[in-house]
């Protein structure tokens, strides 16, 4: 029988024993989603997402600077330009995360909204733990975590955006991925 040196499509799980269970939180995870898939075959994986307009005015860009060049964003050259190039990099890795995530993980793969968290703690949290096969959750245990988890400290920073130039299709694309954008904004 002839051997076949390709991948398995999508990181494939090989069949292997589960030994342990661990949480990561690795912003990068996402980049290597078929690999960890691949090696750990019963992987659920949470997929945070924050608002793309908040990380495109954060003072954190080690992202767009580590893993642009992989989505084909260049470095911006000017101060001026690092809000569309962050928020570039936000949808295509978030894009690629989603579609990576939903086909080769399928139910395995959720997917929480920051915001949402922030909002609606106890729901989320009880969202949460649904999917992590959580049987202890009760109302006591959802309250205490709930308490951890605090309401923005610069809600809506990216209204400082007023100035910079954002293309209408990466402002659409933040619109696609369920986060709202003000009308009474200059960016709409």
């Amino acid at each position: 029988a002839a051997h076949s040196t390709e991948e398995p499509a999508c990181g494939a799980p090989e069949t292997k024993p589960t030994i342990f269970r661990m949480g990561l939180e690795e912003p990068n995870a996402h980049i290597y989603l078929d690999c960890l898939n691949r090696h750990f075959p019963e992987l659920r994986f949470i997929l945070v997402i924050r608002h793309g307009l908040d990380i495109a005015t954060g003072n954190n860009q080690a992202q767009l600077y580590n893993w642009g060049p992989l989505f084909g964003i260049a470095p911006p050259k000017t101060h001026r330009n690092l809000p569309a190039a962050s928020l570039e990099y936000w949808i295509k890795a978030n894009q690629t995360a989603l579609s990576k995530g939903r086909q080769c993980l399928k139910d395995r793969f959720y997917v929480v909204r920051f915001d949402d968290l922030q909002k609606n703690p106890r729901a989320e949290l009880d969202q949460l733990l649904v999917f992590l096969n959580y049987r202890g959750r009760d109302a006591s245990l959802i309250g205490r975590l709930s308490k951890d988890i605090a309401p923005p400290q610069n809600p809506r920073r990216w209204q400082a955006l007023n100035g910079f130039d954002l293309p209408d299709a990466f402002l659409e694309d933040v619109r696609k991925m369920g986060f709202p954008i003000e009308t009474d904004q200059s960016l709409v």
